[in-house]
């Protein structure tokens, strides 16, 4: 893994265990070291739900490439396997980590590369991380086929629910609680909560 620091913190790390099924930022924190995503699998932690297996972390992939699921598996094939690191810098107001991985189906027949660039970014009370991400087909047609599963990702911590925590969900068209932003097309989405006093 890659541990990525703020302030001489670790906000998050990318993992590319040969386990994974798809590398992922895990866990995710504020800078002020509360941890927003569910640690489940990895870790087990009281009131959270243990549904879900493949939600790791922070994640990109998506269901039914070429009929093959790269969304719900939680063994391998299929994989999306890390290959390299292209770049890795940092700096007072930002850092980079770049990398590429392949899509592999489960006859072991690499269908995707992708070449990913995340770049963070932090001041004294934020900070941001924005994903670049480029799919190139290798050797054959591929069809991403028409589900709901994907593309980008976080299982949240049990307490950025709205009925059992203090979650509040809202989007750039004026959507207002989970159920109004789900699956709805927007520029922006937008989840805060609080927990030990503290906001997200």
């Amino acid at each position: 893994q890659i541990d990525v620091m703020i302030n001489g913190k670790v906000v998050t790390s990318y993992c590319h265990k040969h386990e994974l099924t798809k590398p992922i930022l895990y866990p995710v924190k504020t800078l002020s070291g509360i941890i927003v995503n569910r640690g489940y699998p990895f870790e087990e932690i009281e009131g959270e739900s243990d549904d879900h297996p493949h939600h790791t972390g922070m994640f990109f992939t998506y269901d039914r490439v070429n009929n093959d699921g790269f969304w719900a598996n939680t063994t391998t094939p299929p994989q999306i396997k890390h290959v390299q690191v292209t770049e890795i810098s940092g700096g007072d107001e930002k850092g980079t980590l770049s990398t590429v991985m392949n899509w592999v189906g489960i006859s072991g027949k690499t269908l995707l590369e992708e070449k990913r660039t995340m770049v963070f970014y932090s001041d004294e009370n934020e900070y941001a991380i924005d994903f670049t991400i480029t799919l190139t087909a290798k050797d054959t047609a591929v069809v991403f086929e028409d589900t709901k599963e994907g593309m980008f990702a976080i299982r949240v911590a049990h307490w950025l629910k709205e009925r059992e925590g203090t979650g509040k969900y809202l989007n750039s068209e004026g959507g207002e609680t989970a159920r109004n932003v789900w699956g709805r097309r927007a520029e922006w989405v937008l989840l805060e909560g609080e927990k030990d006093g503290g906001k997200a």
